[in-house]
């Protein structure tokens, strides 16, 4: 086991570091542009951008039915909230507490879903990672 870390370990964890922030770019660029675009004074999103403006959100805020649907969302999604926390902690807390058949069963059903996704995503980047040459070691990765 080698607890110094040499050049070629240091050198091998850039790539990585390069996907993370290509990753990152990829999800956050669109938002920021969005964000970005809501403010524009011309009436395209394109650039270059007309000016500083927030009419588009006064006349957002200012549409009756915009705020309709506004209330109708909050109050569903209130209520939805309300009513899955209830149901997830009784039935968390009679999972803990109670004794019953096939509690094991139903407690692996329910984690599943949240098991699945992440199950999926390490094997797509094993094989990711092995088409492109990256063999996983223990503690560093080799390049053929």
């Amino acid at each position: 086991m080698n607890l110094v870390e040499g050049p070629r370990d240091r050198l091998g964890r850039y790539p990585m570091y390069l996907i993370l922030i290509a990753a990152f770019v990829i999800i956050y660029a669109p938002i920021v542009l969005v964000v970005i675009f809501s403010f524009n004074a011309g009436r395209f999103q394109a650039f270059p951008l007309r000016g500083f403006t927030i009419e588009w959100y006064q006349k957002m805020f200012s549409d009756p039915a915009f705020m309709e649907a506004l209330q109708n969302s909050i109050l569903v999604s209130f209520g939805a909230s309300l009513i899955s926390t209830a149901i997830g902690f009784f039935g968390a807390y009679s999972l803990i507490k109670a004794r019953f058949p096939f509690k094991d069963t139903l407690s692996s059903f329910l984690i599943t879903p949240l098991a699945v996704p992440a199950i999926l995503l390490g094997i797509s980047l094993r094989v990711y990672f092995f088409s492109i040459g990256w063999q996983q070691n223990w503690c560093r990765y080799n390049y053929r």
